[in-house]
Order: structure tokens, then C-alpha cells, then sequence
């Protein structure tokens, strides 16, 4: 399964922490975590687990941001 979660910004708070926990759960199964976000302090803690995080500034509301993604 294939699991993507979106947040404006990875720094501290407590829904990021939970992003990070939740990957954490996940690490040891066969299922891929993508991280959604437009970066933050926490973003070398997904790295480390394996994480792919994808950098696009979700805080804005336009749908033409989806054309700006890209991998980091």
C-alpha cells in the first residue's frame, strides 16, 4: 500500500511529529510513505527513515501548484 500525507510545512508541531511517527510505524512493513510538504527542519528525520518527500508549497490554494512539484 502506498500511503501519502500532506502538510503544509515539516517543522516542529504536533501533527508533523505524527507524520514522522506514523512513518516510523510503517518503516517495517511493506508499505511506501510520501511526505508532502513545502520542507522544515523535519524533513532529514523522513530521510532517514527512507521516505520519499516530495517539496511543494501545499499552503497555497491554486491548482496549479501541482505543476510544481518536485523531489527532494
Amino acid at each position: 500500500m502506498k500511503i501519502m500525507q500532506v502538510v503544509p510545512r515539516m517543522d516542529v508541531g504536533g501533527v508533523e511529529r505524527g507524520v514522522v511517527d506514523l512513518a516510523k510505524y510503517f518503516q517495517d512493513k511493506e508499505d511506501e510513505i510520501i511526505v508532502v510538504s513545502s520542507g522544515g527542519r523535519l524533513i532529514k528525520e523522513l530521510k532517514s527513515l527512507g521516505v520519499k518527500h516530495y517539496r511543494l508549497d501545499v499552503y497555497k490554494k491554486s491548482p496549479f501548484s501541482i505543476l510544481l512539484i518536485k523531489s527532494s
